[in-house]
């Protein structure tokens, strides 16, 4: 389980420091190769859901940079709903019509169950979704996702988007996991990306560095994966019935009696 994270800095002085003479081409590809072993890693990482104004420009809105998946689409207090494939007629929904959108709003399609670790700021997180189901939706106003940009219906104003997002440090760069292995895995893999992309490595083979990187990213994921007690205590309870087990929390799930002790 991830219970603490770190910006990529760290790993990116790594590479620089045991990789001498990069040049700045090479530098500047660091950080999205850095994401590519990320996603290869396939990190379960929290999500951050964010808000912001964005200004309508002749029915267009730019998305936020960095955005995983939307969320919410506000206007003046209203909910937009999505308009049909055509982009022409709205979604046939009465501004008078009971707010469609109880429940959860709209999260990533690879995450299936919401739990509390797997969303940064949980506690914003909930009154956000309170916020947004007490909000009416806009039976005359609607939206749809074009490429990178919103469509609607509205010529000009601000729209108030919710959306989700990957945590970033200060600078930009993404965080990734406080784990030894998941850093050295990261690592072994620029250097790999590096030497495909035409650096001369005086020490290393490309093939030495993937072989690197697949010990340590095997490893990464174990570690990263493996259930705590209280995780495992959970699919215990919703794998073998509806009433608990009271003693497993003591005995680690293993109810055999073990006897009397003998000399």
């Amino acid at each position: 389980m991830i219970v603490s994270w770190i910006t990529v800095k760290p790993v990116i002085a790594r590479i620089l420091r045991n990789t001498k003479g990069v040049d700045s081409d090479l530098l500047n590809d660091i950080p999205d190769w850095i994401g590519e072993g990320i996603f290869k890693l396939k990190t379960h990482y929290q999500l951050q859901l964010r808000v912001g104004q964005y200004p309508i420009n002749y029915h267009m809105v730019n998305m936020p940079c960095k955005i995983d998946s939307l969320a919410a689409v506000v206007y003046k207090g209203q909910r937009l709903m999505p308009g049909d494939t055509s982009g022409l007629m709205p979604s046939n929904v009465s501004a008078n019509t009971d707010s469609p959108f109880m429940s959860v709003i709209r999260f990533p399609a690879n995450v299936q169950d919401i739990e509390e670790t797997d969303i940064n700021n949980y506690p914003f997180y909930l009154s956000t979704v309170e916020r947004l189901n007490d909000m009416p939706s806009s039976g005359n106003q609607f939206y749809r996702v074009n490429y990178n940009k919103i469509e609607t219906s509205i010529e000009s104003g601000d729209l108030t988007l919710w959306y989700w997002t990957v945590p970033v440090d200060a600078e930009g760069l993404p965080m990734v996991p406080d784990n030894e292995d998941y850093q050295t895995a990261l690592y072994w893999y620029v250097r790999m990306m590096m030497i495909g992309a035409g650096f001369e490595d005086r020490v290393f083979s490309h093939d030495k560095c993937e072989a690197e990187w697949t010990m340590y990213s095997a490893r990464a994921i174990n570690q990263i994966t493996y259930p705590t007690p209280d995780e495992k205590m959970r699919t215990i309870m919703n794998t073998t019935g509806l009433i608990p087990n009271t003693l497993d929390w003591q005995t680690f799930g293993n109810n055999n009696f073990e006897g009397t002790f003998n000399d």
